[in-house]
This record gives structure tokens, C-alpha cells and sequence, in this order.
């Protein structure tokens, strides 16, 4: 998490499994990082949200919070008869 404080730039990529490049359903999540460790109250924002879903006290005191400020959002659908158009969102 130190080396997003020195350089808050990052990708947050998550997708399915794909047999190949032509079969994938994915979002990409560009843009600007802040961590926990430099806003505390993220760290109780998470903890709210969190119990909500069942975690423990002691599971709740062990998180690290990364929160994405987005600027742009790419999101491809492709799987099965997918066109591979990106749907693309970009921010202010």
C-alpha cells in the first residue's frame, strides 16, 4: 500500500476465465488511488459495509483498504456470440 501512496495511478482489472483472447467478459477500472493508511475513515466506511455480510470483529481489524477514484471504466462482454464492442466510461 506504500507504493500507492507514492503513486496513487492504478488498474483494477477483474474478469472470467477465457479459453482465449476472443472469449472473455471483463471491466477495467482506471484511475486515481487512496489507501486506509491515508484516510482512516475509509477504513470505518469498509467496516460498516462489512458487517452487513457477517465478518468478525477480528476479520474487520486485519483489512486494508484500497479505494478506486475512477476516470475511466472499459467493460467487455464477449463470451458465447459477443460482439467485443468495450463499452467505455470516462469521468470528469
Amino acid at each position: 500500500m506504500e507504493a500507492i501512496v507514492e503513486n496513487p495511478n492504478v488498474c483494477l482489472l477483474v474478469s472470467t476465465d477465457h479459453v482465449d483472447f476472443y472469449q472473455i467478459k471483463r471491466v477495467q477500472v482506471f484511475g486515481k488511488a487512496v489507501t486506509s493508511l491515508q484516510d482512516s475513515n475509509l477504513f470505518q466506511d469498509v467496516q460498516d459495509q462489512c458487517r452487513n455480510i457477517g465478518l468478525s470483529a477480528h476479520e474487520l481489524s486485519r483489512l486494508k483498504v484500497i479505494k478506486i477514484i475512477p476516470e475511466k471504466i472499459v467493460y467487455l462482454n464477449s463470451l458465447g456470440d459477443g460482439d467485443r464492442a468495450k463499452q467505455i466510461l470516462i469521468g470528469k
